[in-house]
């Protein structure tokens, strides 16, 4: 049986993704990875079977890490255009709130379906343009009409976005060390 696996993660969707991580066995895992049908990835020899699951594993986990600003996703006959948060100093308190919300129940809690969301909050239609500066419509976890198109998004884009927040989470933990460290021998020296 010939098997035409991605080997690009833009090839991949974060609804695959999403279903990949969310299945209950191997053999499910081994139709969302190959698009076959459950009797097909039945005859997979065993060999096949890992070799199959590997390469899925290896790059769905893959990103050029190119942080995508603008994307284009269709669904259907319907079309959307969505942008990336353009400055995170200026995300409001229900943005940060959601997004610290979701990405706990996604990693830590396995509730990978949550991605969607988390996604809903970081790319969002644009609302005015001028230039290279834009504005997305005002967040409301209640109302996106955008939604719909978020499980379209490749892995590649999801993976730079996670990437890009993973490092500024860390530089975030790692400045809020620092500036906890210098306040502690500010306050023992002014004691003695």
């Amino acid at each position: 049986m010939k098997l035409n696996l991605p080997a690009d993660p833009s090839q991949v969707t974060l609804r695959q993704f999403i279903d990949y991580k969310l299945a209950v066995d191997e053999i499910e895992r081994l139709v969302i990875a190959t698009g076959r049908s459950r009797e097909a990835v039945m005859r997979l020899n065993p060999e096949a079977a890992n070799y199959v699951i590997s390469s899925f594993e290896t790059v769905i986990d893959q990103t050029r890490g190119e942080l995508k600003r603008h994307i284009r996703l269709k669904k259907g006959f319907r079309r959307v255009r969505l942008s990336f948060i353009p400055a995170l100093e200026s995300m409001t308190l229900a943005e940060h709130v959601d997004l610290d919300d979701l990405t706990r129940v996604i990693w830590k809690e396995g509730k990978y379906e949550y991605l969607v969301k988390l996604f809903t909050v970081l790319y969002r239609p644009v609302n005015k343009r001028l230039g290279k500066w834009y504005e997305l419509i005002p967040y409301d976890s209640e109302k996106n009409a955008h939604e719909y198109f978020i499980d379209r998004l490749d892995m590649d884009t999801v993976n730079a976005a996670l990437l890009f927040f993973s490092t500024i989470a860390n530089e975030l933990s790692r400045n809020s060390l620092d500036y906890l460290e210098r306040e502690a021998m500010t306050a023992t020296k002014s004691n003695k």
